[in-house]
């Protein structure tokens, strides 16, 4: 009875890969993904790793507040942080292509005060 399950798990589980991959594969866009950010407070500047950036410059969202890029890349994006910005976690996204526009998942990012 367990195999039976498993079974069906790994197999749905590969129709769902699959099916992804197809659909990747029909000229819609990649995801965008989020692995990690860091914050350079003397330079003001957020720094964005992940993947599927795309090569045109992406939007890039902290909370309600659209950033500027400064320069980007496939994996990486540098973003310039505003002045006026609080102590807390904010939700950050990234969109990319046009003009069917692509959102990363939400990635949180906290920004600390500076000890300078």
């Amino acid at each position: 009875m367990y195999q039976k399950s498993l079974f069906a798990i790994l197999f749905t589980s590969t129709l769902l890969l699959a099916n992804t991959v197809q659909a990747g594969g029909r000229g819609r866009a990649a995801e965008p993904w989020i692995d990690a950010t860091q914050i350079d407070a003397q330079r003001s500047v957020l720094t964005i790793q992940g993947h599927g950036f795309g090569s045109a410059t992406p939007a890039v969202f902290l909370g309600k507040q659209p950033l500027k890029v400064r320069q980007s890349s496939d994996r990486e994006i540098v973003a310039a942080l505003p002045d006026s910005l609080s102590m807390t976690s904010y939700r950050l996204v990234v969109v990319t292509g046009s003009p069917t526009r692509v959102s990363s998942a939400p990635f949180f990012t906290t920004i600390l005060a500076d000890n300078n």
